[in-house]
């Protein structure tokens, strides 16, 4: 699957988007890797409670700040700090179209792929309250997409998600998660 992933995002045609100049850059990273059982899987954060959108279920990532040097710098930059992965062990494979969020970012996801053995993810705990790893098999699986309605800032809003353990994966993650498998597929 790997080999696919590699083939079709390096022939992955972005949508050309125009945003609103007063979003806020933010980068994400896909994080890619075997884990213990050979299954190609990948990382996410459950936001602790003391950070913006506690709770949450993201990528690592975060926003764009003067000291990167571009946002796939800002995406392993945050990864690092979050999951406490070092970058150099992380080939990033290519871009997803970037998605705005609710908050005023237009976020841009990045793919990345690790052959790191037995990795160790340290989650950090003032931003982090747990880590999931998710096999891609899973994520892939119809049974854990579902509708899922959540209270935005003036409405209630009804989207595809993801139920993985007893977590609900929505909104803009849920959307870059979309993309991923479509690529897949």
């Amino acid at each position: 699957m790997l080999k696919i992933i590699k083939e079709r995002i390096k022939n992955n045609t972005l949508n050309e988007l125009s945003f609103d100049k007063d979003l806020i850059p933010a980068a994400i990273l896909i994080l890619l890797f075997h884990n213990q059982h050979g299954q190609l899987s990948t990382i996410f954060q459950k936001r602790s409670q003391r950070v913006h959108h506690p709770g949450e279920i993201s990528f690592p990532g975060g926003r764009f700040e003067k000291a990167d040097v571009n946002l796939i710098n800002t995406a392993l930059r945050e990864t690092q700090e979050e999951i406490g992965i070092n970058v150099s062990d992380i080939d990033i494979l290519g871009p997803l179209n970037p998605t705005t969020t609710r908050m005023g970012y237009v976020m841009s996801p990045f793919i990345g792929y690790t052959d790191q053995k037995d990795i160790e993810f340290v989650a950090n705990d003032e931003e982090i309250e747990r880590l999931i790893e998710v096999p891609l098999d899973q994520l892939l699986n119809p049974v854990n997409q579902a509708w899922v309605t959540w209270q935005g800032q003036n409405s209630t809003l009804t989207a595809l998600g993801f139920r993985i353990e007893d977590e609900i994966i929505f909104g803009a993650t849920a959307r870059v998660v979309c993309e991923f498998i479509n690529l897949l597929q």
